[in-house]
């Protein structure tokens, strides 16, 4: 007999995914998205990746979660350039929302005897924006763009039925 309806099974995987990511600074942000290369003067190629290697744990009654941290690179690139003396564009890539949580089998919530199904998350997104900034008088100037994202997710709750979602 299950227990679980599956909106409540679904509902209760996205709040334990997100929780995992919380302990992470920003929670699922991790560029910040951030528009600083349209303030560059004259043109600009900008090219960076981080490697991180989070540590993350925690318990569930009295069973540990162990490490549960996936590390992950972020690449990112941006260009820059000025049109005229009004106006600038910027075209940036980055990889701005994602998690990489695995548990161990021995988890609560993971399938003790079979290590491919244990609990866990991950998610990745890309994206692309296309920046113009109009320079008003005084030092003052107005910015905005179009920004195209894509997103994949994967999540596997073995103690909820084997429930998994991509």
């Amino acid at each position: 007999m299950t227990i679980f309806k599956k909106g409540s099974v679904a509902l209760s995987v996205s709040l334990l995914a997100l929780s995992a990511g919380q302990s992470i600074a920003g929670g699922l942000d991790r560029s910040g998205q951030g528009v600083n290369l349209i303030f560059e003067e004259g043109r600009v190629l900008q090219f960076s990746y981080s490697h991180v290697d989070p540590s993350i744990s925690g318990t569930l009654g009295p069973t540990s979660s162990g490490d549960v941290g996936e590390s992950y690179g972020l690449p990112s690139f941006g260009y820059k350039s000025t049109i005229n003396d009004k106006l600038d564009f910027a075209l940036i890539y980055d990889q701005p929302y994602g998690a990489h949580v695995s548990y161990s089998p021995g988890y609560a919530l993971s399938d003790p005897f079979d290590p491919a199904t244990a609990l866990s998350a991950e998610a990745t997104t890309h994206a692309l924006s296309a920046i113009l900034r109009y320079k008003l008088d005084q030092g003052f100037s107005v910015f905005g763009g179009l920004r195209l994202q894509s997103a994949e997710a994967s999540i596997s709750v073995p103690a909820a039925g084997n429930y998994t979602m991509n």
